[in-house]
């Protein structure tokens, strides 16, 4: 391979060299090994390799090693430097014994460290923009079971359909509690009284529902509904839904001065999705849930009253008596209700 040719594989491929002898001082050198040194100079050669490339400072016993065939390569890579001209570049070094001296391949790798920097800033741009990403959807999911029950969420995360309009016919028992005397009391207060009562009202049923597996189907004012069995399946939905009443009847907020109404009853139902496309609402359709708001509202303050449904489900598990046959407006025959006693 003659000279001509070996000096023209080595420009297209952008290596420059340099030969050092044992003092390490320079000797022979390609022309455009000048746009690499350090500082400029008219005549480099003399000069030794670390006053030409300072980042071998502190390495003069690896090059010592090279010099005595101790050691073959020396590497250094990727190492910014801006040229003569004020351009930024980035070049790898190599070193490697011979002749007696060494020999310096200086190769220039501009626009790989161009793409390595830009790769590496596409690259934390990512990480950056899945961390908030993240972020955003903790926050969207922390917001969206604010306003959804938390089941219901995980249900519909799981399957895409659960977030579709329509329901499912299945079994439920479900209660309305609603507070007496409130109407009253809160005309004696102020709207921001009433409001941080009920706040901290509904985070006391919030806690009840949620340990005997209820979801909170919605607050309405001084009410609430809850439903057991839905959206998950729970054999036992009867007795849940008494306990959790059991429970929801001995809260009395305000000094004692308000008590819960409940009613409770068990029987089919239709449950999923209502409302338009742009909101929808989950909820239990049928004369099941209208039974339960009748009998919430016949109940007195600390009461809890039931249907027949519930009881033949939940008879073996709580105490009770019955308060016979009574017509409920909305329903055609007479109904057996059952009041829930302590026990």
């Amino acid at each position: 391979m003659n000279s001509n040719l070996f000096n023209f594989i080595l420009s297209h491929l952008r290596v420059e060299h340099g030969w050092f002898d044992a003092d390490l001082t320079l000797q022979q050198y390609s022309p455009g090994l000048r746009e690499w040194l350090w500082a400029h100079l008219e005549e480099p050669e003399g000069q030794t390799i670390s006053d030409l490339f300072p980042e071998y400072v502190g390495s003069e016993e690896m090059l010592q090693k090279l010099l005595e065939g101790r050691a073959e390569h020396l590497a250094l890579r990727r190492i910014h430097r801006r040229k003569q001209n004020g351009a930024a570049a980035y070049l790898t070094l190599d070193v490697y014994p011979y002749q007696g001296g060494l020999l310096l391949l200086a190769r220039d790798v501009t626009e790989e460290g161009k793409l390595e920097q830009r790769i590496t800033q596409t690259r934390n741009e990512l990480s950056l923009l899945s961390a908030q990403l993240r972020h955003s959807s903790q926050r969207l999911d922390t917001i969206i079971r604010r306003f959804v029950p938390s089941t219901l969420v995980d249900e519909m995360l799981h399957d895409e359909s659960k977030a579709l309009p329509g329901g499912e016919r299945r079994e439920v028992s479900v209660v309305f509690a609603d507070l007496r005397n409130f109407t009253h009391w809160s005309e004696e207060r102020s709207p921001e009284i009433v409001l941080s009562l009920l706040n901290h009202l509904w985070a006391m049923v919030l806690a009840e529902a949620a340990e005997f597996g209820g979801t909170v189907n919605q607050f309405m004012g001084d009410g609430v509904m809850i439903l057991f069995n839905a959206p998950q399946e729970q054999p036992d939905h009867a007795y849940r839904a008494l306990e959790c009443a059991r429970r929801l009847s001995g809260i009395a907020p305000a000094g004692k001065t308000l008590h819960f109404g409940i009613g409770v009853n068990s029987g089919p139902v239709v449950v999923g999705n209502v409302g338009g496309p742009e909101r929808l609402s989950y909820t239990a359709i049928g004369s099941t849930t209208n039974i339960a708001h009748r009998l919430q509202s016949m109940a007195q303050p600390g009461q809890v009253l039931f249907g027949p449904h519930t009881r033949e489900l939940a008879c073996e598990k709580v105490r009770y008596r019955s308060l016979g046959p009574i017509s409920i407006r909305g329903i055609r025959a007479p109904l057996p209700v059952f009041e829930l006693l302590p026990g």
